[in-house]
This record gives structure tokens, C-alpha cells and sequence, in this order.
């Protein structure tokens, strides 16, 4: 993660080499170093009770004792948990209810992995500061269903500070970007194991989580509690873009909607140069990806609406083969995008950019966020009155900059929801949702059209082409038009903020439903 203490990255067993034999690292003294082996097994109940509760069980060889515990599984786990072998009675609930969940020892518990590693830690200075290096090297190592062993090696490292570093973090991160050509690991080792067991996939999309913001929030609070949530979604998400996964790909673009949006709702807390650099290279990104996301919905989904009784069965598999060919060959560019140094290089320095704001403050960012939060809510929502109110009847150019604005409408809103009370706020995002959908299927029926055109059709029958272009056309008259009413609905729907007396937070049961054996940990895994 890019907006914590803590990034991660991939690189090469030649890079870790070389980093490891180095007395300086990326500007910084290293100033002390230590190793450490390792042999953790992980367990899980038949039904992955621990693995769905977002926690994995591990045992870890060595010592006087082995040492069960717990830790979170995520983009980037925050702690380990040392536990009581004897408190790990939860799951019991599970066998009682299924007995034949149990395996042949009578344990409630099978193994999932093997994870060994060599872990080097350096500590270094730079500006005054301490950091951490993680170097880790080693292997994951499971079986699939018919007792196959599986490994996967890995070699990565994690930068991290135990206390105040200021931007060093940053800055030595980027500097390994520039002498190692290093790429951000959004996922953990833990999850990677648990994916390799083919028991839960590493590769399954994300859905954007609900930024959750409090009152008692000045500008800048908020405007990292929204990037932190819209960063966590963008590196879930880069498992399945990679793979080529159509939703993958889809949240990938979501998260970078979002990254623009947060911009723009906070724009006038920002300063003009680097909201402005930062949404450009964003809108790189989206400009990237938009090709590879385009023949996914060709394929997944206009192709069932203009079906084989439109231009016969045959002509439907030739333009199935030919858009899959060109989803492929857009879906490596999207990777490319992904895994490139230019990407890697953008969200290390928008982490940066973020933490320097954070620290230099001003005014506009210590303000309370409620009422900075109901003005760029009545913005949003007059730039879309005001984007309907120019609407020219059947001019599709206009219905799509009124999805847009409808867009940043809908984000404006959704940022600053659990401000307000959700009633006052619901009704107004399901009509400007639905109003969405309408346009968003005009707008594809129109990509369709473009589609169609980049296509070699010269060995298809001459009336294909035809007919899908008229089937575009009728599609997009058709969704304009179901679409006129809601916006006739917006023009009389009153955005009224009402505050949310509901307090927000709460503890994290998870840490205290186990008794300890110790201190927390926190460390990279």
C-alpha cells in the first residue's frame, strides 16, 4: 500500500542479491542486519471458517515450542497475533453442526500450506529516520485435490517504519524503483498460499467498499480515508486484471474512476498543480485499459442482445472469434499498463504527494469536513442540473456528458455518505443509478458501433454489418429515451443532508475473540 507505513514489492532473486550485499540502499546507511528461517504451516476448518473471516491459523516451527497464531490476510496484513493453542475453540460450533467435517485424526483442522522463507531484515537511516527492508525468499508449497505438490516460489521485499519517518518512506521506495526496477505486490504471501491451494482464489475481483468517515474528521482525515479505501480496491484488483478477467479489469478502472473523482470532491482542499498532474496520468490509465474493458462487454454481453435470429448462428461464432481475439490482445495491454514502471512509479508518488499534504496541513485541509463535505455534494449535484438542463432531445453527445456528470455526481455523494443519514441520501443515488444504466447501455450500443467497424468483415455475409448497425442505432434511441424520465426525476429530486447521529466505528471483535499469548506483532508475511 502506498498511503500507510508500510509498501511491498516484487523483484528479482538478482535484485535481492544485490541489495543484500549493499552498504547504502537507495540513499540510506544500512545500520544493521539479521536473518531468519522459517517453517509455518497453515490450517483452516473443510469449510475455511478462519480464510472467509478474513484470518488465517498458522503454526511456526522452531524454538522451544511451536507458535500458533493468527493473522490478517489482506493487501498488506497489519498484525500477527501469537494465540493459545487450547483458545482456538471456535470452530468447534462448525464440526458439532457437521460431523463429517472432521478428517480421519479427529482434528477440526487440515492443512492448507507450507510456507518456508529466508527472511533478512536491514535497518536503515535516512533523513534522521529509521526504516526497515524486508527481503524474503523462499517457496509455497501445497497440493491440489489428486495429491499433486504444487510450489511457487517467491522472492519480494517490504519497506516499513516503526515510527515518525516523514517521506523517507517514499523517497527510498522510489528510489529502489529507479536502481531496481522493483513493482508493488499488492498481495500478501499469506493470500498467495491460500490461492496456490486452489481452496480460495487469489484471482477473484473486489467490489469498492463504503468509505467510512466521522464527524470529528478535519478535510485532510477524509480525504486519506478516501484513498486509502480507493487504493486497497484498485491493488485487490490487480491479481485478476493481470490474469485478463473481464471484472478484474472492470474494478481496475472503477478504482481509477474513483482515484479522479476523490480528486475532484476535494479539489478545493488541493493544490491546482498536482490535482491536475495526478488526474492525467489517472486518466492515462482509464484511457489504457478502456480497450481491453470495451470487447469484454462486446462479447459478454451485446453479443446476447444482437443473437443468432438476428444474423444467424455462423455469423455469431466468426464475430465471437474475432472480438476474442482482439479482447486478448487488448487485455495484454492493460497488463502492460499494470506491471509497467510508469504505474508503479504514479502510486508511489501520489502516496508521497498525499503525505507531504498530510504533514504540511494548511487551512483548507484542517477544516471540519461536514460542511466542506455538503458543499462539494451541492456542486456536484448543480454541475448535474445544470449538464440536464442543456440536454438536446435525441443528441447522444449530450445524454453522455449528462453520465458523467451523473457520475461525479454519484461518487461526490458516496464519498461523504456515512456523514448523513442514509435515507436522506438513498433515494437520490438509486434514481441517478438508474439513470446511469440507461446511459451506460446507450453508450455501449454506441462502443458497439465503433467495435464493429474495427472489424475485418470482408469474409462475412454483407447484410452482417448492416444489421448490427441498425440494431446500435435502435438500442441507443431506445435507451435515450427510457432514460428521460429519470432525468425529468432528478431536476425535482431535493438532495436534503440530514446528519447520521448513528455513531461510527466500533472495536475489531476479531483481535479480542482470542485470548493472547503474547504481544501483538507486525511485520511483513
Amino acid at each position: 500500500m502506498t498511503v500507510s507505513n508500510a509498501i511491498r514489492f516484487r523483484l528479482t532473486p538478482e535484485a535481492a542479491e544485490r541489495l543484500l550485499q549493499r552498504k547504502r540502499i537507495a540513499g540510506a546507511k544500512v545500520a544493521g542486519r539479521s536473518v531468519r528461517r522459517s517453517v509455518e504451516r497453515f490450517y483452516d476448518t473443510p469449510g475455511l471458517s478462519f480464510f472467509k473471516s478474513g484470518v488465517a491459523y498458522s503454526v511456526q516451527e522452531g524454538g522451544d515450542a511451536d507458535r500458533h497464531a493468527l493473522q490478517q490476510i489482506g493487501t498488506a496484513p497489519e498484525w500477527i497475533r501469537p494465540v493459545r493453542r487450547q483458545c482456538l475453540q471456535l470452530d468447534l460450533l462448525e464440526a458439532e453442526a457437521n460431523p463429517s467435517a472432521q478428517n480421519g485424526s479427529g482434528s477440526i483442522y487440515q492443512h492448507v500450506f507450507t510456507l518456508r522463507q529466508e527472511r533478512h531484515e536491514l535497518k536503515l537511516k535516512a533523513k534522521g529516520c529509521v526504516l526497515f527492508l524486508y527481503i524474503m525468499r523462499g517457496q509455497i508449497e501445497t497440493e491440489d485435490r489428486n495429491g499433486q505438490v504444487l510450489l511457487e516460489d517467491f522472492c519480494e521485499a517490504e519497506l516499513s517504519h516503526k515510527a515518525e519517518a516523514g517521506l523517507a518512506l517514499h523517497d527510498v521506495s522510489l528510489r529502489l524503483l529507479q536502481v531496481y526496477d522493483v513493482r508493488l505486490q499488492p498481495q500478501s504471501l499469506v493470500a498467495r498460499g491460500f490461492a496456490l491451494s486452489g481452496d480460495a482464489s487469489g484471482l477473484k475481483h473486489a467490489k469498492a467498499e463504503p468509505t467510512v468517515l466521522d464527524r470529528g474528521m478535519t478535510v485532510g482525515d477524509g480525504l486519506q480515508a478516501a484513498c486509502r479505501n480507493i487504493m486497497g480496491h484498485l491493488l485487490q484488483n490487480e491479481a485478476a486484471a493481470l490474469s485478463g478477467q473481464p471484472n478484474g479489469i472492470h474494478q481496475t478502472r472503477v478504482a481509477i474512476r474513483r482515484f479522479r473523482a476523490a480528486l475532484r470532491a476535494f479539489k478545493k482542499a488541493l493544490p491546482y498543480e498536482g490535482r491536475k498532474a495526478y488526474n492525467g496520468e489517472l486518466r492515462w490509465i482509464q484511457q489504457s485499459t478502456g480497450p481491453a474493458r470495451d470487447w469484454h462487454v462486446f462479447l459478454d454481453e451485446t453479443l446476447k442482445l444482437v443473437g443468432p435470429a438476428d444474423i444467424g448462428a455462423g455469423e455469431i461464432a466468426r464475430l465471437k472469434t474475432r472480438a476474442k481475439s482482439r479482447r486478448r490482445e487488448h487485455s495484454l495491454e492493460a497488463a502492460e499498463v499494470l506491471v509497467s514502471r510508469r504505474y508503479t512509479r504514479l502510486l508511489l508518488r501520489f502516496g508521497r504527494w498525499l503525505r507531504k499534504l498530510e504533514q504540511s496541513g494548511g487551512d483548507a485541509l484542517a477544516r471540519p469536513i461536514e460542511p466542506f463535505a455538503r458543499k462539494a455534494i451541492a456542486k456536484a449535484h448543480r454541475d448535474l442540473l445544470a449538464g440536464i438542463a442543456a440536454v438536446r432531445e435525441g443528441v447522444l453527445e449530450d445524454m453522455h456528458k449528462v453520465r458523467i456528470d451523473a457520475k461525479k455526481a454519484r461518487y461526490a455523494v458516496e464519498f461523504f455518505q456515512s456523514l448523513f443519514d442514509p435515507e436522506s441520501t438513498q433515494a437520490y443515488l438509486d434514481l441517478v443509478k438508474q439513470m446511469q444504466d440507461k446511459l451506460g447501455e446507450a453508450n455501449d450500443a454506441r462502443t458497439a458501433r465503433a467495435l464493429i467497424a474495427e472489424l475485418d468483415l470482408e469474409d462475412f455475409n454483407p447484410e452482417t454489418a448492416g444489421t448490427f448497425l441498425t440494431w446500435a442505432e435502435n438500442r441507443i434511441e431506445d435507451r435515450l429515451h427510457m432514460a428521460g424520465p429519470g432525468l425529468e426525476a432528478l431536476k425535482n429530486q431535493p438532495l436534503q443532508l440530514e446528519r447520521n447521529e448513528t455513531p461510527i466505528g466500533g472495536e475489531d471483535t476479531l483481535q479480542h475473540r482470542y485470548p493472547l499469548a503474547g504481544e501483538p506483532e507486525t511485520g511483513p508475511h
